[in-house]
């Protein structure tokens, strides 16, 4: 389980326990497997949330997808990690530049 889906699934788990769902509750609501539910919330498997998942449990709760995710990305990331991605979008960024200066 990465960083990403282990910040997913507390936050998941977060509002399932603030609202008094167990994971049996969530399932029957939402058409999620229990199981599933329960073994993503070990994080002993390789198991976890999809979009869809994530719609149906944002709906159930009143929230957005995005409540999910980390408030800062860094959180996720090494330093290298942040690095290398610091390179790839400074190389899109000089590719888009380009084709928007041929364009003109």
């Amino acid at each position: 389980m990465t960083k990403l889906d282990s910040v997913i699934t507390d936050k998941v788990r977060g509002l399932r326990e603030k609202f008094g769902y167990t994971p049996n509750d969530l399932a029957c609501i939402t058409g999620i497997s229990a199981s599933f539910i329960n073994s993503v919330e070990s994080k002993k498997s390789h198991e976890k949330y999809n979009l869809k998942h994530l719609s149906r449990i944002a709906f159930l709760f009143g929230c957005k997808i995005s409540d999910f995710l980390p408030n800062n990305f860094k959180d996720i990331f090494d330093n290298e990690e942040l690095n290398e991605l610091k390179i790839e979008k400074s190389k899109i960024e000089l590719r888009l530049e380009n084709k928007l200066t041929r364009r003109r």
